[in-house]
């Protein structure tokens, strides 16, 4: 504005209404005392132009120049259209005594800031808008116009009223220059009227030196602007002083009552209450500055050795000591660890909630307190191989699951997302390393309604060439088989239990024969291929697999340590089915008993029966036949899928969805239900009916093996999550085959991880997460001059 007065001859103000704005004369103050500041500056920036002046030089600006004012009257008032001269004189007699009375014009026109001419009108009201808002309607009106000569000629004559106005004062610039002293003091103006190449000279120079200073001018020109800023806002410095008063109020709000170390919600929460009560106070434009002022101090102090961790634990805890870094291999998603250089000042410790888990040990005879883990290793690993010292599970009988075995002492993870997608582009059928022979996986598996009498009839109707095509239309579309329908893979055929002898049979028999309502009966046959002895491709020892086997992982990679375990407790005898499992604590009453599951089991060879069949009949075996094609016996295995909530609670499913519950040890289900569907892998604990739901996870599944010429073999395959999650299994080759007449317990991870992350209990759709059926098989070795081993796999008819 100042360069506008320092740069112009004619200075045009508009005003919207049909008043003059007051405040026009405090800026017009402050405009002419800041020039008069400025104005030796200036002198030395003019006198560095060559060609300029004296004068212009001296005063630093061309003239003292004229304002005339332009007030808008677009609604047209009947009143002022008729008496518009009238009015403008009124206009200029109330601006003039404005401006003399307020000392802003004098007698003398170089000491003001500008001048007022008495002699030429300096008050215009306009009455047309000039402004085209809508230029299809505008050219529209003005083809009318066109057409109407009448509004043509008044539209000139309006024109011509503001152009007249204007020229007047420009004609007399051109000619003689402003000369608007008033009185008797006989002083010449100065007026300059300069080429166009000194003028733009000027005008780079005076935007240089109010825009980008000298250093040695910079702290002078911005102390003057400063001035002539506090100056004329005041409205600025009131808000500016409310503000400033409501500042540490607010502060000392957020601070109140705050803990040693907090979360960001927490953060957040303080810092609303902080703002509302600052907004209470504050007033004005200086509001929004100070509350950004308000919001970075609140920052600064959290950040400064208030910050909480925040780390999330696998249960969705959040860490709560102070922000620290952690170990290089404790590290978890969101951490900063020891050798980032940011965390040089942070403290070195490992995670911690303060929440505590109850849970069983591999075999669940002992229980104890765990910390909230935040890792997968500390959740399926650490944890467990803890409670083997505590526990004798340590010196039981242990099938080791497949780990990486490093060959350096280098080692690091292999970026197994790169290797799944080159995987999927590759190939449009993907198989995966840990599938099972294709001969033992795609056994005939049908399922008809027979009765346990019709089901021995009903074997001489099996032809086995009927068996043999069968096979072989199903070895066809293994690998369509094996992709869509995993849990069809191996039909899992089901375990026994060496106590159930003779005479727990006649008990089955006592109590109504409830088992015996869905028997199943298995057809075990010699396969074509040899027994898998090695993994399908070679393991790296150099690169590990990040996160847990599943369908999807990458041939050749293993995992650091094992999350899967499975123990045998002893011989079969350590369970009674009358008083169910005993020694291990956490089960709630009536829950803690297995299923017995009766299995009708044909052989097919054509070698002798092993010595185990001669002689008297095994306890395992609840009858035989011999027939024809083979020798038919019926087994008696013990399952139980066992589940655990964090309190540390544990009960057993007699089906999905349905709770295992024995009054006085009575037993009315059979396990035909848990062996042939799909098991849920969360489900409400019964504490949780009344208060907080808790989630109980299916933790390990008990076989009770029985004493028979069969082995009993798992292939546990699990869905943690909704499609398309991953299938997670232990990544051995083929399923693992179970000793006879034992007590075996499988025990699951606690959390499953994949190369997207954690897959975590979903909120709503429970039943998505599950383990697949087929987890339970039968097989067997025979044998024979023409082969050193045959694997006997089983498929079952279940009937009524």
């Amino acid at each position: 504005m100042l360069m506008l007065f320092l740069l112009s001859h004619i200075v045009v103000i508009t005003n919207p209404k049909l008043q003059f704005d007051l405040n026009y004369l405090q800026i017009f103050r402050h405009l002419e005392a800041t020039r008069l500041k400025l104005q030796p500056y200036i002198t030395e920036i003019l006198r560095s132009i060559p060609g300029l002046s004296s004068d212009w030089v001296t005063f630093g600006r061309l003239c003292s120049p004229r304002v005339l004012f332009v007030f808008e009257n677009y609604e047209n008032n009947d009143l002022i259209l008729k008496n518009k001269v009238n009015y403008e004189k009124y206009l200029e007699d109330q601006i003039y005594r404005f401006l003399r009375k307020s000392r802003i014009i004098t007698n003398i026109c170089s000491n003001s800031l500008f001048a007022i001419c008495n002699q030429t009108d300096f008050v215009f009201i306009a009455t047309n808008d000039v402004t085209i808002r809508d230029p299809q309607t505008f050219f529209l009106d003005l083809l009318v116009k066109y057409c109407n000569s009448e509004n043509i000629v008044e539209e000139r004559e309006e024109s011509r009223s503001f152009y007249s106005f204007l020229w007047a004062h420009i004609s007399v610039a051109l000619s003689k220059g402003f000369d608007d002293n008033v009185g008797r003091h006989n002083v010449v103006p100065i007026f300059e009227l300069p080429t166009v190449k000194d003028f733009f000279s000027v005008l780079l120079k005076l935007k240089e030196f109010f825009y980008k200073p000298a250093e040695e001018l910079k702290k002078e020109v911005s102390t003057v602007f400063n001035q002539w800023r506090s100056s004329l806002d005041s409205d600025t410095r009131f808000s500016e002083a409310r503000c400033a008063k409501g500042l540490p109020i607010a502060m000392s709000l957020y601070q109140e009552g705050l803990p040693s170390h907090y979360t960001a919600e927490f953060h957040e929460r303080k810092v609303a209450m902080a703002i509302q009560m600052f907004t209470v106070h504050a007033r004005g434009p200086a509001l929004f500055d100070y509350a950004r002022q308000l919001r970075e101090e609140c920052d600064r102090f959290w950040q400064n050795g208030h910050q909480m961790c925040e780390v999330l634990s696998l249960t969705g805890n959040n860490c709560i000591n102070p922000i620290h870094c952690t170990k290089s291999e404790d590290a978890v998603i969101g951490d900063i660890t020891e050798d980032k250089t940011n965390s040089n000042q942070l403290p070195s410790m490992p995670h911690c909630s303060n929440y505590k888990l109850t849970s069983a040990c591999d075999c669940g005879r002992r229980q104890g307190n765990r910390e909230d883990p935040f890792t997968v290793k500390a959740a399926n690993y650490d944890f467990y191989s803890l409670m083997r010292n505590k526990c004798s599970c340590g010196h039981l009988e242990r099938i080791e699951f497949p780990v990486f075995q490093p060959s350096t002492s280098e080692v690091k993870p292999a970026d197994t997302l790169d290797i799944i997608e080159a995987n999927l582009m590759s190939q449009n059928e993907p198989q995966f390393e840990s599938q099972p022979d294709i001969h033992e996986s795609l056994t005939n598996l049908s399922q008809s309604s027979i009765g346990v009498g019709e089901a021995v009839g009903s074997v001489d109707m099996l032809k086995k060439s009927d068996i043999l095509s069968k096979e072989k239309e199903m070895m066809e579309q293994s690998f369509e088989c094996l992709q869509t329908n995993k849990e069809e893979e191996t039909k899992s055929e089901y375990s026994s239990d060496e106590d159930v002898d003779d005479e727990e049979s006649e008990e089955d028999t006592e109590n109504g024969g409830d088992y015996n309502d869905k028997d199943i009966q298995l057809i075990i046959r010699e396969s074509i291929s040899s027994r898998m002895n090695a993994f399908i491709s070679q393991t790296s020892t150099t690169h590990y697999l990040p996160g847990m086997l599943h369908s999807m992982s990458p041939s050749g990679l293993l995992p650091k340590f094992p999350s899967w375990s499975l123990v045998c407790l002893g011989p079969s005898s350590l369970y009674s089915h009358n008083m169910g499992v005993q020694d291990q604590p956490g089960f709630i009453s009536g829950t803690n008993f297995l299923l017995p599951w009766d299995v009708t089991v044909k052989l097919e060879h054509s070698g002798h029966l092993p010595p185990l069949w001669e002689g008297k009949r095994p306890p395992g075996i609840k009858n035989k036949k011999t027939l024809k094609d083979g020798t038919q016996f019926t087994v008696k295995i013990f399952i139980g899928t066992e589940y655990e909530c964090p309190r540390g609670h544990r009960f057993m499913c007699s089906g999905p969805d349905t709770v295992l519950k024995a009054n006085l040890g009575v037993i009315k289900e059979n396990a035909n239900k848990v062996a042939s569907s799909d098991m849920p892998l969360y489900l409400p604990c019964v504490c949780s009916r009344t208060g907080k739901q808790m989630i109980a996870q299916l933790m390990r599944i008990h076989i009770v093996t029985p004493k028979a010429p069969v082995h009993v073999t798992l292939n546990p395959k699990v869905q943690p999550g909704p499609s398309p999650c991953p299938i997670f299994h232990p990544g051995l080759p083929e399923p693992v085959r179970l000793s006879q007449s034992a007590y075996w317990v499988l025990r699951l991870p606690f959390v499953y991880e994949g190369e997207h992350g954690i897959y975590y209990p979903p909120k709503d759709r429970l039943e998505s997460c599950r383990l697949l059926k087929g987890l339970y098989g039968i097989a067997d070795f025979i044998s024979k001059p023409e082969a050193k081993s045959g694997v006997l796999l089983g498929e079952y008819m279940q009937g009524k």
